[in-house]
C-alpha cells in the first residue's frame, strides 16, 4: 500500500515482510489445527475467563467490527484532517481483508466451537466444500454455525492494524495488540478456533501485499492526490 513519503525500495521491503508474515501465520494455523484447536476450544467453552479479561476481549471487538472500524476511521479523519485521503487505503485494507475472509467462508464449511462436538479431532469440524451452494433444506444447512473458517472479524482487525501502522508507525505495537485482543475475543466467544484467527491474519497480510504500490487502488489514489493536492498534504 502506498502512502505519502514512501520510496519504492521501502515499499518492496514492506511487501516482502508482509508475504513472509503471511507464510508464518499460515504455518502457525496448520500447527494449531493439528495440536491446539480442540484443547483451546474445550477450555474456552468449559472454563470462563476472569471477568476482567472477558470484558477486555469484549471491548476489543470494536477494532474488528465493521461499524467499529468506521468509527475509528472517522476519528482519525477528524483528528488528522490533512491526511484524510490516506484513510482510503486503510479502509481498503481493513474491509478488503474482511471481505476476502468471507469469500473463503463460502468455500469451506467448518462448525464453530460453540456449535461443534469438541470431543473429536479438529478435522471433524470441517463439514464440506462450497457450502454456499447447499440447498436450504440440506442437512446441515449452511448457516452461521458453519462459518468458522476463517474469522472475518480477525481479518478485518489485522488489515486495519496494518493500515494504521503504515500511516502511524509509532503506534504499531498498540495496533498489533488490539488486533491480537480482537482475535482472542473470537476464541473466547466460541465463534472461532485458534487456526481460524491465524489463517485470517495470513489472508489479511496477503491482501495488504496485493494492494502494493503497483495495485489499481493505489494508482487511483495517486490520481486523486494529484487532483486534490490540498487534501493529501500539509
Amino acid at each position: 500500500m502506498s502512502f505519502e513519503g514512501n520510496d519504492p525500495q521501502a515499499l518492496r521491503h514492506r511487501r516482502w515482510r508482509l508475504l513472509c508474515l503471511a507464510a508464518m501465520l499460515a504455518v502457525a494455523a496448520l500447527v494449531s489445527l493439528l495440536l491446539a484447536d480442540m484443547p483451546l476450544a474445550r477450555f474456552a467453552m468449559s472454563r470462563p475467563l476472569p471477568r476482567l479479561f472477558h470484558k477486555l476481549f469484549e471491548l476489543s471487538e470494536v477494532f474488528s467490527h465493521g461499524l467499529g472500524v468506521l468509527l475509528i476511521l472517522v476519528a482519525a479523519a477528524v483528528l488528522d484532517p490533512f491526511r484524510r485521503l490516506q484513510l482510503v487505503p486503510v479502509a481498503a485494507l481493513a474491509y478488503g481483508a474482511g471481505i476476502l475472509a468471507n469469500v473463503v467462508k463460502a468455500l469451506i464449511a467448518r462448525a464453530r466451537p460453540n456449535a461443534a462436538e469438541l470431543s473429536g479431532s479438529a478435522w471433524e469440524t470441517f463439514q464440506g466444500w462450497l457450502p454456499i451452494l447447499w440447498p436450504a433444506d440440506a442437512d446441515p444447512p449452511w448457516n452461521r454455525n458453519l462459518q468458522s473458517f476463517p474469522s472475518g472479524h480477525t481479518a478485518t482487525a489485522v488489515g486495519l492494524a496494518i493500515g494504521l501502522t503504515i500511516m502511524y508507525p509509532r503506534g504499531r505495537w498498540l495496533f498489533l495488540a488490539l488486533a491480537c485482543l480482537a482475535a482472542c475475543q473470537r476464541i473466547d466467544a466460541g465463534a472461532h478456533y485458534l487456526s481460524d484467527t491465524l489463517a485470517s491474519g495470513s489472508l489479511a497480510c496477503l491482501w495488504a501485499a496485493a494492494c502494493g504500490n503497483q495495485g489499481m487502488l493505489v494508482r487511483q489514489l495517486e490520481r486523486w492526490r494529484n487532483r486534490f493536492p490540498a487534501t493529501g498534504h500539509r
